[in-house]
């Protein structure tokens, strides 16, 4: 069932993104890329049920320094004070 709903919402994700280019022809999509990570980490502040490991897998998938983050050790410089490890 979960990977009904994954896929559900992949599919309505991609409608929803060129409806709204072919309604907006001055927003490029890289415009629209660089307001996911925002938009996704205020979503997570809202604590919705479910909704967290997606959200958290979009904001890596969108990062440029995923990799990092997929190994979940983060460099010293990205984290604050007495967290993160040395890659």
């Amino acid at each position: 069932m979960r990977a009904l709903v994954g896929l559900w919402r992949g599919l309505f994700y991609r409608t929803y993104i060129a409806r709204y280019l072919e309604l907006h022809p001055a927003v490029t999509q890289e415009e629209v890329r660089a307001w996911m990570i925002p938009v996704a980490a205020d979503r997570l502040n809202e604590h919705i049920a479910g909704e967290e490991e997606s959200l958290l897998h979009m904001i890596r998938s969108y990062l440029p320094c995923s990799s990092l983050l997929e190994s979940r050790t983060v460099p010293l410089w990205l984290t604050s004070p007495g967290q993160g490890e040395w890659p």
